[in-house]
Order: structure tokens, then sequence, then C-alpha cells
């Protein structure tokens, strides 16, 4: 029996993860993963950029990496504080999807914890899509609209997704799990080029962060061979809601 090879090739701080036509590239250091298409799709020149990791003044101490590792689907990268206090270990992880349209799959998990009797996660994680047609499809089936800022309770809002096509030659959705974030942020980045650059950002907050107390967050990305639509959507809220957090981020 033959052990299927890992899909991320982890060199020094940086790792690269390759389906098809599409290749990630994540720096470990900066916290941040840049997806890159074969020419003209998306026909922009600027690559994808996922999931970069900003934490605000207030969180404290900034993070410095302490190690990282490949463990079958998974890049793990661990992080600590500069007063050691607080630790934070983040997964990128290749995933399966049972969608037709879908080309590629990849999930980004985080796990904080603290030394202290209480602290504070204050942070952002930004997408950067270079995209015409970005829309927010967290509603009904079908039903999709133009961007717009969100901080509802997490009671009262469904799995958020924020999707994107170039086109017609392909599609993205960005997907967040509600107890993960405090708000969403979608809004265009003005840029002298006059490329259609759209940001995301979804919001982590923990103000009260315990001793003892693991707060864990995921978001997923799913790349598409077509243009996402409502129904589309919703087929990829439900294989997140099918998908429980895992026990270790």
């Amino acid at each position: 029996m033959t052990s299927r090879p890992a899909p991320w090739i982890l060199s020094d701080t940086t790792a690269q993860w390759q389906r098809g036509d599409l290749s990630l590239r994540v720096d470990l250091e900066r916290i941040e993963c840049q997806a890159r298409f074969p020419a003209g799709s998306p026909p922009a020149a600027q690559p994808l950029t996922l999931w970069h990791l900003e934490y605000s003044a207030d969180s404290g101490a900034p993070a410095q990496l302490a190690g990282t590792y490949v463990r079958g689907d998974d890049l793990v990268a661990r992080y600590r504080s500069t007063d050691g206090a607080r630790e934070c270990e983040i997964y990128w992880r290749s995933i399966t999807s049972s969608l037709d349209p879908v080309t590629a799959c990849v999930e980004w998990l985080a796990s904080w914890q603290t030394s202290r009797l209480e602290d504070r996660i204050d942070c952002r994680l930004v997408s950067r899509l270079d995209s015409p047609s970005v829309m927010r499809c967290d509603a009904a089936v079908g039903h999709c609209e133009p961007p717009s800022s969100s901080a509802a309770p997490a009671e009262d809002r469904p799995i958020a997704a924020i999707a994107a096509s170039w086109d017609g030659s392909g599609g993205y959705v960005e997907l967040g799990w509600p107890s993960d974030y405090n708000a969403l942020e979608v809004a265009p980045i003005d840029e002298v080029s006059g490329d259609s650059l759209t940001s995301i950002a979804w919001h982590v907050v923990e103000p009260n962060l315990e001793k003892g107390v693991i707060r864990r967050v995921r978001f997923r990305a799913y790349f598409l061979d077509r243009a996402p639509t409502g129904e589309l959507v919703a087929a990829c809220q439900s294989e997140l809601a099918d998908s429980p957090m895992p026990l270790t981020a």
C-alpha cells in the first residue's frame, strides 16, 4: 500500500500547494496566502490574497513564528507572542469537496490560548479579491446582493458567504461560520491602477480570553470552474454546515 503524497511542500517559512492550474503560496511569517491562476483565469495580473492576519494595536505583544510542520492535508504553524504569554496555532487545510463545480477547497483554522488570567484577542482576517463582480450570498437560496458590512449577533446570522466571478472563467466563494467572527466588512480598495479590487475583512474579537480556554475559528474558500450562483453558494454553505469544527484546530 502506497501513501498519498502530502499536498503541501514546506520550505523554511513558505509553503506551496498545487491543485491543477491553481497554486497557493503561504508566507508563514506574514501569515498570508496568495493564490495564482493560469494566465487569463482570472484575467487580472494581481494574485488573489487570502487570509492575511492583522492584529490590532491593543492585542498586546505581537506574534512570532515558533514552528512549522506538515501533517496529512494540513500545513501547521505555531506562533508565540514576544512576551511568551499567548500562543496561536494556524492550520491551512486542504479539503476534498463533493461538489462538482469545485476545483479546489481550502480551510483556514486558528486557535489561541494564553497563560494570563485574562487576555484579549483583536484581529482581522483579510482577503483581497481582484474581480469586477463580488456579491454577498448569505441569505435564502438563489438570493445574492451587493456586499455590505455586518455586525449582527452570531445567533441572528447565517453562514456568511462572499462570492466572486471572473467574466465567466471561474469563481470563488469564501465562507465564515457565524460564531467565528464578530463583524464582516466588504469594501472596494482604492488604487491608482483602476483594478476592481475588493477587501473582505473578518473581525475576530475575544475580549476576555481566560487561562485554560481555547478560542477556535474557521473559514473556508471554494475555487470554482464557473461563476457562482445563489444555489451553488448555498450548496457550499450546506457542505460547511455538515463539517463539524475539529476538536483540535
